[in-house]
């Protein structure tokens, strides 16, 4: 859920009319007579920047951002010059940080000490870590930013330059997670404004896929296609097994089989093999193997033991023995009804490799994806081979509200999706009202000061 909430981009862009005065530059403005350092506007300013970009390629689509003298400001963005417009939206998400803030303590929220410690320490590594690292660029949006004349072989280095402390960078790092927090403060199973179950259920149902599936490829690692012969082969395979499942084999068996094909693995011994560590960790199988050999010393004590017991044994009655009669017969039934102890384990072994093959497909994140739509198609719990140019396919679609152990897993996510969206409109019209009401103060030497060009490529 944090990530995600992390990752919340403005919905809209706020046009602010602001003035101010001021000869220190050392802040960027006043909340509520707060002064905020210039390092948090410019932050601000840097995320703005990516915004922009963003922007700038929905509103001009044929235009090439990248190329050799493009210059920002011979382009608006609703109405203002480019750069303005940066600046204006630095200026709304600068504000927006100090409404969080204040939600956040009006709401009682805190972070335990072990949270805060794994916070510091996420800080840490991103302050040290190459700036060219794909985790912060997912963070900041799809489009990587253009670092400009700033330079610096790590984040920290990079905003140093820029003028940002490593406070500051931690204040907005600190803010991001308190965004996650209130939201799930408000709309979290226990939240002022919980979704009860009913409400994003049925969301659920609507929008994710359960099904177990095996693919086979027909193409290399280049995308050619394999030789024909062994397409024909992978076919025939794949239909063998297909057949297995159809007649009520395990899907799991049926896996397992085509992966000893694909991958030429001999596993004549106990197919169940390949999977094992899912089930268990190395410590468990060599406890087992252990126990095994514990169990060969205290066979050989025992077998000097039963014969010094064995006089007293010959002196059991007639009656004893009628009884062991009676128990090796209900021993026998009983073993009749059940199986083995071997079986059970085996069965259980199974069904627990049957549950762990379960996939969740949210359909959204597949539009047009010729097997989602193959699997919106078909039918719960009717095994289909399904062929497409590049793979083969054993599809089995499950109801997903089957599983009631594990769709609540998938909570968090159908709230971002049906909540999200108005919770961040309800920060930024917080932020706006701020503004209008004369709450934020800006001091515009400072902001004269720090050019948005330095985050915008030239």
């Amino acid at each position: 859920m944090k990530r995600k909430l992390i990752a919340l981009i403005l919905s809209a862009a706020l046009i602010l009319t602001l003035s101010g005065c001021g000869t220190d530059t050392r802040y960027a403005m006043t909340v509520k007579g707060e002064e905020v350092p210039a390092g948090v506007y410019i932050i601000s300013q840097y995320y703005a920047a990516s915004m922009a970009q963003n922007k700038f390629a929905e509103e001009y689509p044929d235009e090439d951002m990248w190329a050799d003298g493009w210059k920002p400001d011979d382009y608006q963005l609703e109405g203002m010059k480019y750069t303005e417009w940066v600046n204006q939206k630095a200026l709304e998400l600068t504000a927006r940080a100090y409404v969080v803030e204040n939600m956040f303590k009006e709401r009682g929220l805190s972070f335990t000490r072990e949270e805060s410690a794994e916070i510091n320490s996420s800080i840490e590594a991103r302050w040290d870590t190459d700036k060219q690292m794909e985790e912060l660029y997912a963070m900041l949006g799809e489009q990587a930013l253009q670092f400009g004349e700033m330079g610096g072989e790590t984040w920290g280095q990079f905003f140093e330059k820029a003028g940002v402390s490593k406070e500051s960078f931690k204040f907005m790092h600190f803010n991001d997670e308190k965004i996650a927090a209130i939201f799930a403060n408000i709309y979290g199973p226990e939240g002022t404004e919980s979704v009860p179950e009913e409400e994003w259920l049925p969301l659920f149902e609507e929008g994710y896929l359960r099904v177990k599936m095996v693919s086979m490829t027909k193409v290399d690692d280049e995308g050619e296609p394999l030789p024909q012969e062994q397409i024909d082969d992978l076919k025939e395979v794949g239909l063998e097994q297909f057949k297995f499942i159809e007649d009520g084999g395990y899907f799991y068996l049926a896996r397992q089989s085509i992966y000893e094909y694909l991958y030429n693995i001999e596993n004549d011994d106990n197919v169940y093999d390949m999977d094992i560590d899912d089930l268990y960790d190395d410590e468990d199988l060599d406890s087992d193997e252990n126990a095994d050999e514990n169990d060969e010393e205290d066979n050989v004590e025992s077998d000097e033991e039963d014969d010094v017991d064995s006089e007293e044994e010959s002196e059991t009655d007639e009656e004893d023995e009628e009884d062991e009669e009676d128990s090796d017969l209900e021993d026998e039934n009983t073993e009749e009804d059940t199986g083995t102890q071997d079986d059970q384990e085996e069965f259980d072994y199974i069904s627990e490799m049957e549950k762990q093959l379960e996939e969740y497909i949210k359909i959204a994140d597949f539009p047009e994806n010729e097997v989602v739509l193959k699997l919106l198609e078909m039918d719960f719990d009717i095994p289909e081979f399904f062929e497409t140019e590049t793979a083969n396919y054993i599809m089995v679609k499950l109801d997903v509200l089957e599983r009631e152990d594990v769709y609540p897993e998938y909570r968090d996510d159908i709230i971002i999706d049906l909540k999200a969206e108005g919770y961040d409109d309800m920060l930024n019209q917080n932020a706006k009202d701020w503004i209008q009401t004369g709450s934020v103060t800006v001091n515009q030497k400072a902001i004269d000061r720090y050019d948005p060009k330095r985050f915008i490529k030239s």
